[in-house]
C-alpha cells in the first residue's frame, strides 16, 4: 500500500523522511505521516510556484529574483525571507 502511495507522489518520500528524521524530537515516523508530509510539501511548492508565476506575468521560466520577490512581498512566505533574500547588486553592477 505504501508503494502505491509513493507512486502518487512527485517528491520522493524517502527524502521527506530524511528531512523529518533530522529533527531531534522525532524518533518514529509512520508511513502515513511520511505520505501526508510529502503531499503537504508538494502542495506548498505548488502554491509558491503559482504565486510566483502570477506575480511574474506567467513567464515560462521562474528565476531566483522572481522567487525572492514573492517571498519578500507576500506575508504568507515571511518565514522564507532569511532563506530566499532579494539579491543585492554590488558596486559597479548594472
Amino acid at each position: 500500500m505504501v508503494d502505491n502511495k509513493s507512486k502518487s507522489c512527485i517528491l520522493p518520500m524517502a527524502r521527506i523522511k530524511t528531512v523529518m528524521k533530522g529533527s531531534p524530537e522525532v524518533e518514529n515516523i509512520s508511513n502515513e505521516a511520511i505520505f501526508v508530509m510529502t503531499k503537504a510539501a508538494e502542495g506548498f511548492v505548488a502554491l509558491l510556484l503559482r504565486q510566483t508565476l502570477k506575480a511574474s506575468d506567467n513567464k515560462k521560466q521562474v528565476d531566483y529574483p522572481d522567487l525572492a520577490n514573492i517571498v519578500n512581498n507576500n506575508e504568507n512566505f515571511v518565514f522564507l525571507r532569511d532563506i530566499i533574500p532579494p539579491k543585492i547588486k554590488g558596486r559597479g553592477s548594472t
